[in-house]
């Protein structure tokens, strides 16, 4: 049921033309930045993605998620979907 949810959701950012526009800017450009209230620099503080989605302490934004779908990142598939 959780994997059914997240797939879902992914599917449904990834029929946005917003989702085709942000995919088409990073496939052109060699660094591309995801700004967001809840963001930062994970890659400076040496953490993966899938630490700042298991770091507690740490609210994770959008931009993250935007991110690992971006780069198919292995933490999609270790997201677990809570209540």
């Amino acid at each position: 049921m959780e994997t059914n949810w997240r797939r879902h959701d992914e599917q449904a950012v990834q029929k946005q033309d917003a989702w085709r526009q942000l995919v088409a800017l990073f496939e052109q450009e060699e660094m591309l930045t995801l700004r967001d209230y809840d963001g930062y620099d994970y890659s400076a503080k040496n953490m993966s993605l899938t630490d700042v989605l298991n770091n507690p302490t740490k609210k994770m934004g959008h931009a993250f998620v935007l991110a690992m779908l971006l780069l198919d990142d292995p933490a999609l598939k270790q997201m677990e979907m809570r209540n």
